[in-house]
C-alpha cells in the first residue's frame, strides 16, 4: 500500500471517529448535558383543583429544609449535578400534596449511593417508626417510606417513593386522605414534561 493511500485511510479512520464523538457530546443521553430545566416533572396534577409551583432543587436548597446534617455534602460527593421539583398543593379530598422532585447525577452509582443513604438515615429525614421497603416503578428501583399516621384530628397518610434509573433519583411524595400505595404508582405512571 502507498503511503498516500495509508494516508488517506488514516484521516478517513480519524475523520469518522471525530464526528462519532462530537455527535455524543451534549445528547440527552448524557447526564452532564441535562440541565436542571429539562429534568422531566408531572406534566399537571392527577388531582385536579391543586395549584402547582415549580423551583429548582440544590444541595443547599435540600440542606435548609431538613434535620439531617451534611446533606449538601453527600449530594456533592454523590455527583449531583441538577434538582428540580413541582409541587401541587391545595384542599382536596383526594390528594391534598404532590410533590414530583427530580435529581440528575453524573452516574448511576452516585444516585444510588445517595438513595442508599437516605434510606440508611430514615428516621432522620422521616421520623421515628417510618416503614420502609422496596418499591419499584417501571425501569425505576428503590424504597418506600411511610411514617406512622398522627393521631391527631384531620392528619392524612403520607408516602414517599425515592427511585433511582441510571444517574436519575426520582423523590416523590403525596399527601391526602387517598395518599396509598395504589394511587402512588398511578402519580408515578403519569405524564411527565420538562
Amino acid at each position: 500500500m502507498s503511503s498516500s493511500r495509508t494516508l488517506s485511510a488514516a484521516l478517513i479512520v480519524l475523520t469518522t471517529m471525530s464526528l462519532a464523538g462530537c455527535a455524543q457530546v451534549g445528547t440527552p443521553t448524557s447526564p452532564a448535558a441535562v440541565s436542571a430545566a429539562a429534568l422531566p416533572l408531572l406534566a399537571e396534577s392527577p388531582t385536579p383543583g391543586l395549584i402547582a409551583t415549580t423551583a429548582a432543587v440544590t444541595p443547599v436548597t435540600m440542606q435548609a429544609e431538613g434535620t439531617v446534617s451534611g446533606v449538601a455534602a453527600e449530594l456533592a460527593d454523590a455527583g449531583f449535578i441538577s434538582g428540580r421539583q413541582r409541587t401541587f398543593q391545595g384542599p382536596s379530598k383526594d390528594l391534598t400534596l404532590i410533590r414530583d422532585r427530580e435529581f440528575m447525577f453524573h452516574s448511576a452509582s452516585g444516585a444510588q449511593r445517595y438513595l442508599e443513604s437516605v434510606r440508611s438515615k430514615a428516621v432522620a429525614y422521616f421520623g421515628e417508626a417510618t416503614g420502609v421497603s422496596q418499591f419499584t416503578s417501571g425501569s425505576r428501583s428503590g424504597y418506600l417510606f411511610v411514617p406512622p399516621e398522627c393521631a391527631c384530628h384531620g392528619a392524612n397518610p403520607v408516602l414517599t417513593a425515592i427511585l433511582a434509573d441510571g444517574p436519575r433519583l426520582s423523590w416523590v411524595t403525596i399527601n391526602g386522605p387517598m395518599a396509598t400505595k395504589q394511587r402512588l404508582q398511578q402519580v408515578l405512571s403519569a405524564t411527565t414534561r420538562p
